[in-house]
């Protein structure tokens, strides 16, 4: 049994709309494939800030999702400059780096619960492709600390806790509670003739590796549990600083 996402209300597999308020329903489409993780970017600042095609950017990271498949990780790519909500029909949602963290975890969070909670997928990875010009890095800390005492972290990104995310950071309870997603991100040069090279050379080398044997979990690179400890460090500073 389905419930609508707009009022709850029970409805059968085959209904299109809700019958108590008329809502479109986005059935999901039980796949084949379990579905383990995201690449996370932004196409349009890839393409602008390589001086490549939005679709030759997508080739490449199509290329990295395909092999990551064979190893038996399976990403969705998620592109923020033009995505389209499985809870909103055909409204399409268009953030550059200006938006801020906050809009892109909502964007992220929409997706996540649909894939989690309607299609049952075991979602735990996110690959965020560029730096903070890209998909913005959070800086936690802003109302209560100068800017260079600010915490840099992806955090933010894998705990998916909404406005609450930052103030949980700061007080330390965000490490009490589950973690969604282990995130790791691959920054990219500010030089726009070395960013498709090196994006395509990352991708070039992960598929040699997967084709020398390499498991998907030894290729992955995750780095968020290294960084759940520095942010760990840094927000008990500021607990005692008051």
């Amino acid at each position: 049994m389905s419930y609508c996402h707009n009022c709850g209300m029970r409805v059968q597999e085959t209904d299109s709309f809700c019958p108590e308020c008329g809502t479109k329903l986005h059935q999901c489409k039980q796949e084949s494939v379990q579905l383990h993780g995201y690449v996370f970017t932004n196409l349009r600042i890839l393409s602008a800030k390589s001086g490549m095609s939005v679709e030759m950017v997508r080739s490449v990271l199509d290329k990295f999702i395909l092999w990551r498949g064979y190893q038996g990780i399976n990403y969705l790519l998620l592109d923020v400059s033009d995505y389209h909500s499985p809870f909103t029909g055909d409204k399409i949602y268009s953030l550059t780096a200006e938006d801020g963290w906050f809009a892109h975890q909502q964007l992220l969070t929409d997706r996540y619960c649909y894939d989690v909670d309607h299609c049952g997928h075991d979602v735990s990875y996110l690959f965020i492709i560029g730096g903070h010009d890209v998909i913005p890095m959070p800086k936690v800390g802003e109302h209560c600390c100068e800017r260079e005492d600010q915490i840099d972290s992806d955090l933010p990104y894998g705990m998916l806790y909404g406005r609450k995310t930052e103030d949980m950071l700061l007080d330390r309870t965000l490490f009490q509670v589950p973690q969604m997603l282990h995130v790791g991100r691959l920054p990219l040069s500010p030089k726009r003739e070395d960013v498709y090279m090196e994006l395509e050379t990352f991708i070039d080398r992960t598929i040699t590796m997967a084709q020398n044997g390499l498991s998907g979990i030894s290729l992955y690179g995750q780095v968020d549990p290294h960084w759940k400890q520095v942010s760990f460090a840094v927000a008990e500073d500021f607990v005692k600083s008051g």
